[in-house]
């Protein structure tokens, strides 16, 4: 008798490679009979507790999606995090949560301000590079996650309801029309005319950065002539008189601009 698990009485009983047990049974073939059988362990139980058993908990109901995404993560293969992060929580039962930073109002807000066949503005995706069927569909979940009517409240008005709708439909548009965008190869038309909408929005940026310039070099021309100023008071006012129709035509001028000038300096 052996102290067993959990303070379990139990019985051992072994027969070693070679021992011949006390009479063959019948059933036995003979070829087998004569054979070496392997160690052979009975427990007797006598409190009727069963042993203690080692199989993970959740071994049968396991997520065989996040293994799969686990697997080609460990082999080196691309894969997105976020959707093996998603399918182990699934895999653990949890809800998964939507990204930080992202709002129902703001979200529905972005994807209307999108262009309707502006598929990767919509989801949100870079415009540049090729994109996997895989990435396409971590990032449809995550907005559709949060743009789910459970999420809505319902305190919402018609037209917010009507907004979240027009949203989740361009949504599904935008997943679909990547895949098959993926599938079959973008559309010429499609390019040419991503293709001019980043040709205008250099062109705006660089109109911006020329009127930036423009506004510094007329700041620093008025900062030199206010240096040129005589200090007397007399003096000062003449000056002042003189270049106010110049202050008045920048394109930064504000009423009280002088007295502004003046505090920084």
């Amino acid at each position: 008798m052996d102290q067993g698990w959990d303070g379990t009485l139990q019985r051992m009983y072994s027969f070693g490679e070679g021992e011949q047990h006390d009479g063959n049974p019948s059933h036995w073939p003979p070829e087998l009979a004569a054979q070496k059988r392997p160690v052979v362990h009975v427990y007797e139980v006598s409190d009727g507790e069963e042993p203690p058993k080692s199989r993970r908990r959740c071994e049968d109901g396991a997520n065989p999606a996040f293994g799969a995404a686990l697997g080609r993560l460990i082999l080196g293969e691309e894969v997105e995090l976020n959707e093996a992060l998603e399918e182990a929580r699934r895999s653990m039962g949890s809800t998964p949560m939507p990204e930080p930073g992202m709002s129902l109002s703001s979200e529905v807000a972005r994807i209307r301000a999108a262009a309707v066949d502006d598929y990767r503005e919509i989801l949100g995706l870079s415009q540049e590079g090729d994109l996997e069927v895989s990435q396409v569909q971590s990032r449809y979940r995550q907005i559709m996650r949060l743009l789910h009517p459970d999420k809505r409240d319902a305190s919402m008005s018609a037209a917010a309801l009507t907004a979240c709708d027009e949203a989740m439909e361009r949504v599904q548009q935008a997943l679909q029309g990547l895949k098959k965008e993926i599938e079959v190869g973008p559309d010429p038309s499609f390019v040419a005319r991503q293709s001019m909408r980043r040709m205008q929005e250099l062109q705006r940026l660089r109109a911006q950065q020329a009127r930036q310039r423009q506004e510094e070099q007329q700041m620093g021309m008025l900062l030199k002539d206010l240096d040129q100023v005589q200090p007397d008071v007399s003096s000062v006012g003449a000056g002042a008189s003189s270049m106010m129709p110049r202050i008045k035509s920048c394109s930064c001028w504000r009423p009280n601009f002088a007295a502004e000038l003046r505090v920084a300096r």
